[in-house]
């Protein structure tokens, strides 16, 4: 599974170098660091894992190459799959109907159900985001088999 994880990451970074636009500024990938080091408890603990996993410092050549590479990654994605997805009114309401309300009910029996337009933004999200999910296993399974990947060793 991780060795499949590689190859689909390094899918992803040979088509996100196809994107001019893709290339990422230090400015987005100071920002994506700032966003994972805020994950940590601390800068010091930040650190810590860094040197656990192999890079001196946050300002390690390897890691920010790692960072920028990231940030390549996440525009490509984001204007190859996101800024394509159409989720529908209808697709909100029958999600709404056929996925939160049961699920909503077995959950919290007797609890008043949620208006559909308290929830409609978070149905949108979760929708958004199954459809680009989908998108991305298509899209890889298609590179997957487009691509000649070699194995230099059996695992």
């Amino acid at each position: 599974r991780a060795l499949q994880t590689l190859v689909n990451l390094r899918i992803f970074a040979l088509e996100a170098q196809r994107l001019p636009s893709a290339e990422p500024n230090k400015d987005e990938i100071a920002k994506e660091i700032k966003r994972i080091l805020d994950t940590f408890r601390s800068a010091a603990e930040f650190e810590d894992r860094l040197r656990t996993v192999g890079f001196n410092s946050k300002d390690d050549d390897n890691f920010q190459r790692m960072m920028k590479q990231r940030v390549a990654i996440e525009k490509y994605i984001e204007f190859r799959f996101r800024s394509f997805v159409i989720v529908t009114l209808e697709d909100e309401k029958k999600y709404f109907r056929e996925v939160f309300t049961p699920d909503f009910r077995r959950k919290s029996p007797g609890s008043l159900l949620p208006e559909f337009d308290e929830i409609k933004l978070q149905i949108n999200k979760i929708l958004t985001e199954d459809k680009i999910a989908q998108d991305i296993e298509t899209f890889l399974d298609d590179a997957t088999r487009r691509a000649e990947i070699v194995y230099l060793f059996k695992v």
